[in-house]
């Protein structure tokens, strides 16, 4: 991704969706199905009290996070994000707990020699290119732990073109009946300019070429999915 791209999606987790609101009401009115496909990521590890170590890419304000310590109350968490705002907002919501590390970092340069138990990416892969989410698939897989788990849910493309139109064209019309037209047109613009999906279907492949022994999609609804990928 060219650093340029970089900025534009740093700029927006900064500044752009202040215009919206306040940012964990903003997702939901951007994201159908947003709740549903939140509690879908959560619901696909089991709880334990070991102490588990967590990597979560794209921290945002913590709201995964701090789901995943009710499931895992003794697990250390480590939450990577690119916006010193949102690193902020998430020290704010998580600011009880001191099992999470905070980094401030562009998740295509992070890298960290620590073994994961879990790793967990929600709405931040879709801003990489093909090959980058290659290469942090790659990063993830070699991060984790003997049957360790990776669980996605982003924005994506599907298998087929007549597919993935349909499904852009439904979510154009539901960000227009949310925020009205002229709105709801200027963010399509904003996530069109920023916004690189990839076919789910693809990334699966990817997956299972790295060397991920178990990968599924487990849910998908207007232009979202989630799937794992295990060790």
């Amino acid at each position: 991704m060219k650093r340029d791209h970089s900025n534009l999606v740093k700029k927006h987790f900064t500044t752009e969706w202040m215009k919206y609101g306040q940012y964990d009401n903003f997702v939901k009115k951007v994201c159908p199905g947003y709740e549903e496909m939140h509690k879908l990521i959560i619901k696909q590890f089991i709880p334990s009290k070991k102490r588990v170590h967590i990597l979560d890419i794209g921290l945002g304000t913590g709201k995964t996070t701090q789901a995943l310590l009710k499931k895992f109350p003794n697990a250390k968490i480590d939450g990577v994000d690119i916006s010193a705002s949102m690193i902020k907002k998430a020290k704010a919501r998580l600011k009880k707990s001191k099992k999470v590390h905070f980094i401030e970092e562009d998740i295509k340069k992070f890298f960290s020699d620590k073994k994961y138990d879990f790793c967990v990416a929600v709405l931040s892969l879709h801003h990489l290119r093909h090959q980058e989410k290659k290469d942090v698939f790659r990063k993830i897989y070699y991060s984790l732990k003997d049957q360790g788990l990776f669980v996605i849910g982003d924005r994506v493309n599907f298998k087929t073109e007549k597919m993935t139109k349909e499904r852009i064209s439904s979510w154009k019309a539901y960000l227009n009946k949310i925020w009205g037209k002229e709105t709801g047109k200027s963010l399509f613009v904003m996530f069109d300019k920023e916004d690189i999906p990839s076919k789910v279907t693809d990334q699966v492949h990817w997956l299972k070429n790295i060397g991920f022994s178990k990968v599924k999609i487990v849910w998908n609804y207007s232009i979202y999915a989630v799937f794992y990928a295990q060790k």
